[in-house]
């Protein structure tokens, strides 16, 4: 369902694997993932255009105009006031587009698979999908190197925030040292990350203090829910809306798949 026509009606255009959003007052940004592109709703007008990426899959770099580039599989997205983040799974990259300009640029990630930590495009990851940012730092889930990696904006340093190899342990200890298993999905409320753990079927917390804790779910206990710390189904993605504006209170959503 491949389409390049833009500026149409959104409710008239077509999309293929829609996948990963964010919003602002005016705007709707959403991974168009089998179309290589990420496209922009303009809430007030309903019209539809590309946004990022030129609807070609690969790798080829990026330092300019945003559709001039490929977006191999853009599936994570996370917006700011000034940039939109974007995790493309299929490169293995993380690209950060200006709201100001359209000027894209690379954040981690060098077109192939692999891990390894570093300035930028001197890092390696593994199939990136969810997405978040805060301030000058944006985390995102290495679902192939089962871990949580973290991007500091201020110098450019990719580095491992959660995690170490594949399994499942670590509550109550340093998340660096934690296992996951093939995580999906990270979001924040400013105090605490939370995180997806596909293949442990948990809800994973980490705190400002780095220490890791299981909120929900039973990797031991598939099935029938039977109390409150279990999951009959695999958590792929969370959102958190704060509950009331006068208490440090928030919702945590969470997007279930059948086994």
């Amino acid at each position: 369902y491949q389409r390049r026509v833009h500026g149409i009606l959104a409710n008239n255009s077509k999309l293929n694997f829609p996948s990963g959003i964010a919003a602002n007052i005016n705007y709707l940004w959403v991974g168009d993932v089998a179309n290589f592109r990420v496209r922009r709703i303009d809430l007030i007008t309903n019209t539809i255009t590309t946004y990022g990426g030129d609807g070609t899959s690969g790798y080829n770099g990026a330092g300019g105009p945003s559709t001039s580039y490929h977006l191999d599989s853009p599936i994570g997205i996370s917006l700011t006031s000034s940039y939109l983040y974007v995790a493309c799974s299929g490169s293995s990259t993380i690209y950060r587009i200006a709201l100001y300009n359209q000027y894209m640029d690379v954040l981690a990630g060098k077109g192939s698979s692999g891990c390894l930590d570093g300035i930028s495009t001197s890092s390696m990851l593994d199939y990136p999908i969810g997405i978040y940012s805060l301030n000058s730092y944006v985390w995102f889930v290495d679902s192939n190197n089962h871990r949580v990696r973290l991007i500091q904006l201020s110098n450019g340093m990719v580095s491992t925030f959660v995690g170490s190899t594949v399994g499942y342990s670590g509550d109550g200890g340093q998340a660096t040292s934690a296992k996951l298993n093939s995580p999906m999905d990270i979001t924040g409320d400013g105090n605490y990350l939370w995180i997806s753990d596909e293949g442990n079927y948990r809800i994973r917390r980490v705190a400002h203090s780095s220490r890791i804790a299981s909120v929900l779910g039973d990797p031991h206990f598939i099935g029938l829910s039977g109390g409150k710390y279990t999951l009959d189904l695999i958590p792929l993605h969370c959102y958190v809306i704060p509950y009331h504006k006068n208490y440090i209170m928030f919702q945590v959503f969470i997007t279930l798949t059948e086994n």
